[in-house]
């Protein structure tokens, strides 16, 4: 896990990222932040647009970013989802955190069943026992720390899918250049980031990928593994 340290990344960017917990640990913000700091680049888009004439959602146009500037831009859209109540999130057997987000010990596939959703899956994964949290606000729902065991690596992937319920909803996230990163093309044009920081946790490298598919946004994590590696797990999703 990269320690605030060593994270050299601007947090006005990566605040709304934080798909995964486990990936950046300063990428999460209480949900009361996540709305402050969108209007924060909200004002600061307008006012861009104001001295330079620029348009506004062009900086607010979701993005990948290297070194604090655009890689690349994400698909994301507006899909529809079960609407869950906390009485019957409660009833499931979810439980409710102090930071405001759900967990719940299952399979991956009984919580994608739950809400409705069908992501990236083939049968070259196998669902794993996971303890999943549910991060649900007005303009998103996010599914994290899903685990799989990819059969042709024989790894295990913590698997995160967000998923936009709102238009108003918007996600820029971003990596600094000292984490190796990587731009690749997917077999539907569209790009994924790859990249790397050494765990001491597991003694290796963790890599990552990030991309949207479908309109939804995936992270991707392997411990002790490669950039070789983490194209196969994509490729053995049918998306490289």
């Amino acid at each position: 896990m990269i320690n605030n340290s060593e994270n050299k990344i601007n947090p006005i960017f990566t605040a709304m990222s934080g798909i995964d917990d486990n990936i950046i640990s300063e990428s999460v913000k209480p949900r009361k932040n996540r709305v402050k700091l969108t209007i924060m680049i909200s004002a600061a888009a307008a006012a861009l647009a104001l001295v330079t004439g620029a348009s506004a959602n062009w900086f607010m146009k979701d993005k990948i970013l290297v070194d604090e500037k655009p890689a690349f831009e994400l698909n994301l859209k507006v899909t529809d989802v079960n609407e869950i109540s906390d009485e019957e999130l409660n009833r499931w057997g979810a439980v409710l955190g102090d930071n405001g987000i759900w967990s719940k010990t299952a399979l991956p596939g009984e919580v994608f069943g739950k809400f409705g959703v069908s992501p990236l899956m083939t049968d070259k994964f196998e669902e794993q026992q996971s303890e999943i949290l549910i991060d649900i606000d007005e303009s998103s729902l996010q599914l994290k720390t899903c685990k799989f065991l990819n059969t042709s690596t024989g790894k295990i992937i913590n698997y995160s899918v967000l998923i936009q319920t709102d238009e108003k909803f918007g996600l820029t996230s971003g990596i600094n250049s000292e984490y190796s990163p990587e731009v690749i093309t997917l077999n539907n044009g569209e790009k994924a980031l790859l990249y790397k920081f050494y765990s001491k946790l597991s003694g290796g490298d963790n890599v990552l990928a990030r991309f949207t598919n479908g309109g939804m946004y995936y992270e991707l994590k392997v411990d002790n593994s490669s950039f070789d590696e983490m194209k196969q797990i994509l490729a053995d999703l049918g998306i490289l």
